[in-house]
């Protein structure tokens, strides 16, 4: 995949949130 400059949230070799912190309503709707 390379490398980001940012921070980056992956979940089951899915990238999901690159470069911002994510809302925690998007995190319980990725694991829930």
């Amino acid at each position: 995949m390379g490398i980001f400059s940012t921070p980056a949230v992956v979940i089951d070799g899915q990238v999901k949130c690159i470069g911002r912190v994510p809302k925690q309503s998007e995190v319980e709707g990725w694991i829930g």
